[in-house]
């Protein structure tokens, strides 16, 4: 459980270093895909139920899959995304949308590789 909250610290940070400001007012709408996947570890892990673990991995690939790319190309403003427009900051509202989205379908995937998966030992 550690290495999956370090992972999820050490992602926060990543995306809060990316967006070049020190004061940002979306750090936390940007965060707000980690502190989901974060919820719904913690609570897979005190019930314990397996499928909600595996989902909230799924929700964490799937959100980052989205979000992580853009952060990138912001940080080192690749095609102008950060500079080409005065209304290019839009995108750090939209994305952690973009990114829920992604990751529920990722949980979705991950809580039925689980459920439909071999179950060893369980």
């Amino acid at each position: 459980m550690k290495a999956v909250v370090a992972i999820l610290i050490g992602l926060f940070i990543f995306m809060y270093v990316a967006e070049g400001v020190i004061l940002n007012p979306f750090a936390i709408s940007n965060a707000a895909p980690l502190l989901i996947c974060y919820a719904l570890y913690r609570r897979g892990c005190a019930i314990p139920d397996q499928k909600l673990v595996w989902g909230a991995l799924g929700f964490l690939v799937g959100s980052m899959a989205v979000s992580a790319p853009f952060h990138i190309a912001w940080m080192f403003d690749w095609g102008q995304i950060k500079s080409g427009s005065s209304t290019a900051g839009l995108a750090l509202l939209f994305v952690p949308i973009y990114a829920c989205i992604a990751g529920g379908l990722g949980f979705l995937l991950g809580w039925l590789a689980r459920h439909l998966g071999p179950h060893y030992g369980t």
